[in-house]
């Protein structure tokens, strides 16, 4: 199985998904198949849940190459640990203590 390099959004949907049925059919344990076809076994259990649920976009709608901006850090009345302005204008402001599994929901959703 070829796997080397970046690929667009829908080219690793594709990629992950057909991994994940020959693994299926391959009666091998993850780790086994992850091992045999050099993949990250953290990256195919990621996208196995990714692909079951389908309420989480794995693939995102246009081909927009994320963009880095300058970030300028103020005093506010906003006491967050972190502010994130985004190009469209939304503005994230994460406050200590945030769940990490809620951040990181956060930002999966932003991303597209």
């Amino acid at each position: 199985m070829a796997k080397k390099g970046p690929r667009p959004s829908a080219e690793r949907h594709s990629f992950w998904q057909a991994a994940i049925e020959l693994q299926a059919e391959s009666g091998l344990s993850v780790r086994q198949f992850c091992r045999q076809e050099g993949l990250s076994e953290p990256s195919f259990y990621a996208w196995r849940r990714r692909l079951a649920n389908p309420t989480e976009p794995a693939v995102c709608q246009d081909d927009h190459k994320p963009t880095f901006v300058p970030v300028e850090i103020t005093a506010g009345e906003y006491e967050a640990a972190l502010v994130v302005e985004l190009v469209t204008g939304t503005t994230l402001r994460v406050h200590e203590g945030c769940s990490p599994e809620l951040l990181r929901t956060t930002l999966e959703s932003l991303r597209c």
